[in-house]
């Protein structure tokens, strides 16, 4: 019988949620929406505060809360059970069950359990039918026409120039201060440095040579049969011995069929592979290549343009500058060379705009070409003198594309080494290249070499290898023409020669030999020009104080332009306290003598306000880091700052916030309810209200950093709350655990809460309290103590307690952090 309450209750639920989110614009709002509606309803089920307790103005919600008629079905089915039929002597006819059902207000007779279950059922077709209603009349948020506005385009602008004008003339300033003053005996020319030109910086130029790349992953198919019976290899080979060389000043684009490997050669060299086995050498001018090195000298243009919502673009770029610089170039240098940038990739008119959600319907944020664009800018400002790209042009427009090779091609011509990956490029954007490296499925090389003009050494090694291959037709695309007759095209309009192998063909022909005896004589030529590996100051950049300042502005400015994470809460931390205050009103006056139930009220009200307002929190930024995990991935893969820099400003920001959640909390409800007026007791709860809002969202962020998914982080806190709950003491008190589970009772987080909020409040109250059937008279202190275990001295350890959860768990978090990536390429 219980068991189908249950379920009926459980089903009530899903519908009831169902049909907020039908009624809600945005997840947001149904969140608050559902928090606060779930919160009357659970509170006012007949638990936490027992129903003759409950004030009139609010006794409707507990005759309509499905989680009511629930707990009535189930009470009433287990106390009138033959097991509980006893009579009580001299208890004029009462039974034992009927007794406990007075002593927390229950209904006594089994009418109400048929009730609950036929008003369940009518209440769950009610909702079907409502939100039926719903879907069909109710719409989202309609997306909003994103149309730039003339004059603010001309605001920008000026704004733009202004700020330009600033940075120049301040980069000019620094260049004029470093010049050494002449000595007598001459200049000393290692101590002069002269900024020939604002905006541009000092970088190393790069000579990349790979020779025999290989690369192995595990097999998922290991102990299985082939199709011819054999068993599978323990791995699979995806590259197989890559050869090749990008020189500064040039543009390298790597192409290839489905499967080719063009994207796990760029990441072997770029050393951004988090799985598998690479073998092989790669040198870095004459030198082979040092991981720590590399990665503050190159710089990596992901395909998906994954940026923070919150900033500005101008912003954005000033991190990942200020980040990746060489901590001895000025600011005004560093902004600059940001200006430089901006103008190059053509953010000018946007630079001050949020870069906002890809997709979104709020008309906020950038386009997609402008994101494109952002996401390379990010990069250049870092000034690498290798730049990796991951198909830059895939999206855009040919206005967009055209801007980006543009960039590009600026990019290289100032010396740098570029090497991109490129898909079904336009024959401009085709030869705007240098080199070739065309890849074959399987990560074997069919042709590299240059394009030249019109791409005619390109041509003429494929028509000159093999006899029958069709030439290049009249203003046909040359990147499609090779793709169709190598094979590697899906949909062809050349048909390729049949039963070539040009990987094999390549590695038999005179380019190949010529490219490796290139490859060698590179490696020779560059260590002589370098005879030092590249070597630079630390894992970062940028020193331990520029880090933390860099990322507390970032967030900061993140944490005020994210109102529906803030201002939802803060807004809800008001509705959340009037709610407590209203239906707990006056509960925490002791009349004479005590009853089980006002104390019980008391801790119900201690504890779920806290607890809910906590695990509120905890829901709302599990969402926010869960993508900011993804933009810390980025940034790491850059040595942008450290792991403990991140945590530990993630944890700073929050506190300004909770401040004034707390203050508005308490000060709303610890009035209302009448809690102890004196001003210990008052500070003691305020400062225990703000440990638990802060362990839950400490709980909250290192369930993210642990967990594959926000999705994941979010299921595995609900579960592990209603764990803590469970074995806090106040569902179960802590003597009448069984002892094979005390032990989760003291590790359970909330039990320090409940055990100090509830021992402060009172642990030292000496009001009468009546044992229920009992004429004992003792004190609700002597209760507390001899019940559930609860020592008035004990509540400052409390604090200390629930501190050393935070810590531990922020700690937890960062470790996280710096050693678990879920990342896997």
């Amino acid at each position: 019988m219980p068991l189908g309450s249950l379920r009926s209750d459980l089903r009530t639920c899903v519908r009831v949620s169902q049909l907020i989110a039908y009624c809600s614009p945005n997840p947001v709002v149904a969140n608050a929406y559902g928090g606060l509606i779930l919160l009357i309803l659970i509170l006012l089920s007949g638990f936490s505060i027992v129903r003759g307790s409950i004030p009139d103005y609010w006794i409707w919600a507990y005759y309509i809360s499905p989680f009511a008629w629930a707990l009535r079905c189930v009470v009433i089915n287990e106390f009138t059970s033959p097991s509980w039929n006893s009579p009580i002597p001299g208890g004029e006819g009462q039974t034992v069950g009927e007794r406990a059902l007075g002593t927390f207000d229950f209904f006594t007779t089994r009418d109400w359990y048929w009730a609950g279950i036929g008003y369940m059922w009518a209440l769950t077709f009610l909702l079907i039918g409502v939100s039926a209603v719903a879907l069909t009349y109710l719409s989202g948020e309609p997306p909003v026409a994103r149309v730039a506005d003339p004059k603010q385009l001309a605001k920008a602008r000026q704004k733009a120039e202004k700020a330009r004008q600033e940075a120049e003339a301040g980069a000019r300033q620094a260049a004029q201060a470093n010049v050494a003053p002449p000595q007598a005996n001459g200049a000393n020319t290692s101590q002069v440095h002269v900024v020939v030109d604002v905006g541009k910086l000092p970088y190393t130029p790069i000579t990349l040579v790979f020779q025999d790349i290989r690369y192995f992953v595990p097999n998922p198919s290991k102990g299985q049969k082939t199709d011819d019976g054999n068993p599978a290899p323990d791995k699979l080979e995806l590259l197989k011995g890559v050869t090749g060389f990008a020189v500064p000043g040039s543009m390298t684009a790597l192409m290839g069929g489905s499967g080719a490997g063009k994207t796990t050669l760029m990441d072997v060299i770029a050393g951004r592979k988090t799985v598998g086995e690479v073998r092989g050498n790669i040198w870095v001018n004459g030198h082979p290549k040092e991981q720590g090195s590399w990665a503050r000298s190159s710089g990596y243009v992901e395909q998906m343009d994954i940026h923070t919502p919150a900033t500005t673009v101008l912003e954005a770029l000033m991190f990942s500058a200020r980040l990746r610089l060489p901590r001895e170039t000025p600011k005004a240098a560093v902004r600059a060379y940001v200006d430089s940038v901006i103008r190059m990739v053509e953010l000018d008119d946007v630079m001050f705009s949020l870069v906002g959600l890809s997709g979104g319907n709020s008309g906020t944020g950038l386009n997609v070409d402008a994101r494109k664009r952002l996401t390379l800018a990010v990069e250049l400002v870092a000034n690498p003198s290798v730049v990796f790209m991951d198909e830059p042009t895939s999206g855009l427009d040919a206005r967009a594309a055209s801007i980006v090779m543009k960039a590009i091609r600026a990019v290289a011509n100032d010396g740098r080494t570029v090497m991109v990956v490129i898909h079904q490029p336009s024959i401009e954007i085709f030869e705007a290249f240098d080199m070739l490296l065309l890849l074959q499925r399987g990560g074997r090389t069919t042709y590299f070499g240059p394009l030249g003009s019109h791409s005619k050494p390109l041509v003429d090694y494929l028509m000159g290898q093999v006899p029958g291959v069709e030439p290049l037709p009249e203003g046909y695309n040359p990147a499609t023409w090779m793709l169709e007759v190598t094979g590697a095209a899906k949909a062809v309009r050349i048909k390729a020669v049949e039963g070539v192998d040009w990987p094999q063909v390549y590695s038999g022909s005179s380019l190949a030999a010529s490219n490796a005896a290139r490859a060698e004589q590179l490696i020779e030529d560059s260590r002589k020009s370098y005879p030092q590996p590249l070597v630079v100051s630390g894992k970062y950049a940028a020193r331990a104080p520029t880090q933390f300042a860099a990322l507390l502005f970032k967030f900061q400015m993140v944490y005020w332009r994210t109102p529906s994470y803030n201002f939802v809460r803060l807004a809800m931390t008001i509705v959340v306290a009037l709610v407590y205050g209203s239906i707990y009103w006056n509960q925490g006056e002791m009349p004479n003598p005590a009853s089980v139930g006002r104390v019980q009220n008391v801790m119900g009200v201690l504890y779920s306000s806290s607890s809910f307002l906590g695990m509120l929190g905890m829901g709302a930024i599990q969402p926010l880091l869960g993508f900011e995990r993804v933009v810390f991935y980025r940034e790491q893969a850059a040595s942008m700052y450290s792991p403990w820099a991140y945590g530990i400003v993630l944890a700073m920001v929050e506190i300004p916030y909770l401040i004034a959640q707390v203050i508005i909390f308490v000060g709303i409800m610890y009035p209302m309810i009448h809690f102890l007026g004196t001003a210990d007791h008052f500070f003691y709860y305020l400062l225990m209200v703000f440990e638990t809002l802060s362990f839950y969202l400490s709980f909250g962020s290192a369930l993210v950093y642990i967990t594959p998914s926000q999705q994941l982080a979010q299921v595995a806190g609900a579960g592990l709350n209603f764990m803590f709950s469970l074995f806090n003491g106040f569902v179960i008190p802590f003597p009448s655990i069984p002892e094979y589970y005390k032990w989760a009772n003291r590790g359970s987080p909330t039990t320090w809460v409940l055990y100090g909020l509830v021992a402060d409040q009172l642990g030292g109250n000496k009001t009468p309290f009546q044992y229920p059937g009992d004429n004992t008279i003792s004190s609700v202190a002597a209760y507390l103590r001899d019940s559930f275990g609860y020592k008035y001295g004990f509540r400052f350890w409390c604090l200390l307690i629930v501190a050393g959860y935070i810590i531990g768990l922020r700690i937890l978090g960062i470790l996280a952090l710096r050693y678990v990536s879920f990342l896997r390429r």
